[in-house]
Order: C-alpha cells, then sequence, then structure tokens
C-alpha cells in the first residue's frame, strides 16, 4: 500500500520520503528535508504505533500536518466516540483522489473532515 501511495504522490509532483517503520521516519525528520505532511498508518512495524510516530513528529516540527490512514478500528485514534481534536482519518481502503484531496487541504491548512 506504501508504495502505491507514494507512486501516486510522485505523479501529483509531491516529494516523497518513505520508511518503513517509525524509527526510520524519525530519522528522516531528524536528518532529512523539511517536512510538511506526515502521512502514516496507524499500525507500524515495530514497537510504535502511526500514533505515537505523529506525537515524535510534532515534537521535532511543531507545524507538520498528519495524515493516518488505518484498515482496523479507529480505536487508536478515538476519544469517547469522537476522532481526537485535529487528527484526520483517511479509511482503508481508499480512491486516489480522495487521497489527493485530503493532502491538498491538509497542506492547505482547510478544515479536513476525519474519514
Amino acid at each position: 500500500m506504501r508504495e502505491i501511495a507514494t507512486t501516486f504522490l510522485r505523479g501529483q509532483g509531491f516529494e516523497v520520503s518513505e520508511a518503513k517503520d517509525a524509527e526510520e521516519a524519525i530519522a528522516l525528520l531528524k536528518n532529512g528535508p523539511a517536512f510538511d505532511l506526515l502521512f502514516t498508518d496507524v499500525i507500524l512495524p515495530g514497537p510504535k504505533n502511526g500514533v505515537k510516530l505523529a506525537d515524535e513528529a510534532a515534537l521535532l516540527v511543531p507545524e507538520i500536518k498528519v495524515l493516518f490512514t488505518s484498515g482496523h478500528s479507529k480505536d487508536a485514534l478515538i476519544h469517547d466516540g469522537k476522532l481526537k481534536d485535529g487528527l484526520t482519518l483517511i479509511p482503508k481502503p481508499y480512491r486516489s483522489v480522495a487521497l489527493i484531496e485530503m493532502v491538498h487541504a491538509l497542506l492547505a491548512n482547510d478544515d479536513v473532515g476525519a474519514g
């Protein structure tokens, strides 16, 4: 799924860096180019999930936007039956047009509805 999304986003003109897990993503955030958006699955290999990754990313890059995806329950992102404030989720499976719309909206600082 990661390969499909990154290929699509690159085809739309975005610069995309890939990471196999949260630790690799954190290393990229610390040592790589400036990032505007983190697109992460909620469930990741290794000890850290996407929510923990997003929390660490926000400490490193406070202005970073985060878009979550998941094919599983939204439990990790849900609090009292609602998506936690400020979090955006595109559920799997998603259409490429929906992904690009959400990415553009997040980068434009639009109020993006949770999926």
